[in-house]
Formats: C-alpha cells, structure tokens, sequence
C-alpha cells in the first residue's frame, strides 16, 4: 500500500494546489480592478490638471478684467476730479461777474437818480443856460 506521510504529503500538495487555483482565479480579478482604479485615479489627475489649468485661465482673465476696470476708473475718476475743477473755477467767475454786474446795476441806479435831479432842476427852471 502507500505511505501514509507521502499521501498526506500529495493531499496536502493538491490541496495547496487546488487553493492556490482558486487564489489566482480570485486574484484576477482583484488584479484587474485595481489596474482599472489606477487607470481612473490616473485619468481623474489629468482631468483635474486639466481644468485646474482652465480655472487658472479663467481666474487670469478676470483679473486682468478687473485690473482693467480699476485703470479706467482711476482715469474717469481723474476726469472728474478735472471737470469738478473746471466748474469750480467758472463758478469763482460767474461769481465775480455777478459782483460787477451787481456793482454796475448799482452805478446805473444812482447815474439815473442823478440823471432825474438834474432832469428835475431842469424841468424847474432853476438853472437857466447861458
């Protein structure tokens, strides 16, 4: 008959065997998922590389856009502040020529009232030319 040891031995190289089988199969397609997730995980960074790159771009832009506005603020406010100057010192002489035109209003006033003594006397008789 066989030895006892030796078939203990083939039973258990058959069951290694048949386990390690059984392992492999399994494993494949652990394998095989993992070499998939790795393939994702890859493609997720250079998706996200990629819009990372299209963010900055876009991020970019709108601050050259604001950057933009900001400098034609600080230009139209520049005009402003000017024009607020101009208006400012045609008030000063609209203002002085109210005061002489005021003034002058004046000085007609009293040549008119003038005018009338003398009219006045005049009229009276009271000097007689020549």
């Amino acid at each position: 008959m066989t030895d006892p040891a030796g078939l203990r031995n083939n039973v258990q190289r058959a069951a290694v065997r048949v386990i390690a089988s059984e392992l492999d199969r399994r494993s494949a397609a652990l394998e095989q998922a993992l070499v998939d997730l790795t393939a994702r995980v890859e493609s997720m960074a250079v998706e996200a590389r990629d819009h990372r790159r299209a963010t900055d771009a876009s991020l970019n832009r709108a601050l050259e856009h604001v950057n933009e506005v900001a400098r034609q603020q600080d230009r139209l406010s520049a005009r402003v502040e000017e024009l607020a100057g101009r208006v400012r010192a045609r008030e000063a002489v609209d203002a002085e020529l109210a005061e002489a035109i005021s003034d002058m209003r004046a000085d007609v006033t009293a040549a008119q009232t003038a005018l009338s003594s003398i009219t006045a006397v005049l009229d009276r008789g009271t000097i007689r030319p020549g």
